[in-house]
């Protein structure tokens, strides 16, 4: 029993640091080079992961910009 909490614990935690426990509504000043979606499983929370050459951000998917900005992304 001990070793399947264990597991849990290190489970939520490496969830945590794979995923967007935030958003932004700032808009992405460089240029994206594609994007993810994420779905809102706690800690994580629904976003839309824009991908940069040196990074990524996790943008609100309710902002009308990164709506816009994945309509472009899929039509090139």
């Amino acid at each position: 029993m001990y070793y399947l909490k264990w597991y849990i614990s290190l489970y939520v935690l490496l969830q945590s640091l794979w995923c967007c426990v935030a958003v932004s509504r700032a808009r992405v000043e460089v240029p994206i080079l594609d994007f993810k979606l994420q779905r809102k499983n706690p800690p994580c929370v629904k976003a839309i992961i824009f991908v940069t050459a040196k990074r990524q951000y996790c943008i609100d998917p309710r902002q009308s910009w990164a709506q816009e900005k994945i309509k472009e992304l899929v039509l090139r």
